[in-house]
């Protein structure tokens, strides 16, 4: 199953509520993953940009698509992007593509 990291950052509200009554997330977003068919890798908070970040194993593009869907929809969140994400496994073939992909390419100008 392809692999997605979600970063994310709450609403000032979000903050608010998880303050006044505190409480492990996680489980909320292994259920939504769950949901989609996918499995949770880990879920963590982090300071900086985002106020944290999600790796999964999702069936697809449009199950990653999905979970965007509910969490922006929920209004928890007033951040939230996703990214397919590449093991190192898949790269020779990733670079052997774009090898081939560029034989043609003309950058703009040339």
């Amino acid at each position: 199953m392809p692999k997605y990291v979600s970063f994310f950052t709450y609403t000032p509200e979000a903050w608010r509520a998880m303050t006044e009554n505190p409480q492990d997330r996680s489980g909320a977003a292994r259920a939504l993953v769950e949901n989609v068919g996918g499995r949770l890798e880990s879920y963590y908070w982090m300071s900086g940009k985002f106020d944290g970040l999600l790796i999964a194993d999702l069936p697809d593009d449009q199950a990653a698509a999905a979970l965007a869907v509910v969490v922006k929809g929920a209004g928890a969140v007033k951040e939230y992007e996703t990214h397919a994400l590449t093991s190192t496994d898949h790269a020779p073939a990733l670079l052997k593509k774009a090898q081939t992909a560029g034989k043609n390419y003309r950058s703009p100008g040339r």
